[in-house]
Order: structure tokens, then C-alpha cells, then sequence
């Protein structure tokens, strides 16, 4: 099977291929924001990656949780432009500004549920359907997702052992 995600040469998309991504980054990223905003952030449950560590950011300093997943994936998407190529970084970069831009449009909902083990499995479960559909659409919302890929050509693990590998050091 092939890997939604583009390889460094890539062929020029057709305008109704290039709304269709469009709109599924777009789809993605709300539905990404909605879990984090909906469950996770309220309840105070934290994620992994980048977003992990701008939901820290967020709860430590003033500033809003949409400015650190922004500012915090830069980095990542001019490497993942390096190393995966130029449609890869675009789309992550328009699925990050969605996103950052969702969340902030979401900041004062409450919690869908005050339950732990519910907020954390449906929060769990959205955001993997929203990681899903960008990643469906050669894009990422998460900077350690972009290493993952990118050291996944060079290794023998995963990107999702990888992904766990990150995870596992910056929940630590």
C-alpha cells in the first residue's frame, strides 16, 4: 500500500485534487481542535508532541494555547519542507494555521464531559480521527509527526514507535 504522504518530487494537482485536500486538512484540523478544546485542555489532560508541550506552555504562561501550537511547529514545518518536500509542508502548514485558529475560535467552550476516563478516550479518539484525515491529506499537525516521517526513511522503526518514542520523553 502507498504512503499519503508525498515523496520530495511531486506532480502538480488539479484544481478540484487541490480543493478536495483543502478541505479535508480543514475538516482534520476542527476536528482536532474540538477534541483538544472539547476534552482534553479542560480536563486537564495532556498530549503528546508539540501539542503536548504548547498545552504546557498555555497553563504555565498567559498566553493563548493557539499561539504555542502556531509558533511551535514552525521549526518543524521548514524541516519537514527539507526533508519531505514542498506539498507536505504547505498542507501542514495551512492544517496548523486551521487548527490554531480553531482553537482559539473554541477557547471558551467547557468540557463536553467533566469524566476523566471519558475525556480521555473520546479526546483520544477525535483527535486520532482528526490526525488521521490530515495525515490522509499529506499533511501534519504535529512537529513531532514531521521528524517521525522523516527519520522513519532512515531507521527501521515506525513512525508511530517513533511517535511513541517522543511522546514517551516529553510526557516524562
Amino acid at each position: 500500500m502507498q504512503s499519503p504522504l508525498p515523496t520530495k518530487h511531486h506532480r502538480r494537482s488539479t484544481k478540484g485534487q487541490l480543493f478536495r485536500r483543502l478541505l479535508m486538512l480543514t475538516i482534520g484540523a476542527i476536528i482536532f481542535a474540538l477534541g483538544l478544546k472539547g476534552f482534553l485542555v479542560p480536563n486537564n489532560i495532556i498530549d503528546g508532541g508539540i501539542v503536548g508541550i504548547s498545552i504546557i506552555g498555555s497553563k504555565v504562561t498567559d498566553t493563548t494555547l493557539a499561539l504555542w501550537l502556531f509558533f511551535l511547529n514552525i521549526p518543524f514545518i521548514f524541516f519537514g519542507y527539507k526533508q519531505i518536500g514542498k506539498t507536505f509542508a504547505l498542507s501542514t502548514l495551512y492544517a496548523i494555521f486551521v487548527m490554531a485558529i480553531a482553537t482559539k475560535l473554541l477557547e471558551h467552550i467547557g468540557p463536553l464531559t467533566s469524566v476523566d476516563l471519558l475525556a480521555t478516550v473520546f479526546g483520544g479518539l477525535i483527535l486520532g480521527i482528526g490526525v488521521g484525515i490530515v495525515i490522509r491529506s499529506s499533511g501534519s499537525l504535529d512537529g513531532t509527526e514531521i521528524l517521525a516521517v522523516s527519520f522513519s526513511r532512515s531507521t527501521p522503526f515506525s513512525v508511530g514507535e517513533i511517535v511513541m518514542f517522543f511522546n514517551v520523553f516529553i510526557l516524562g
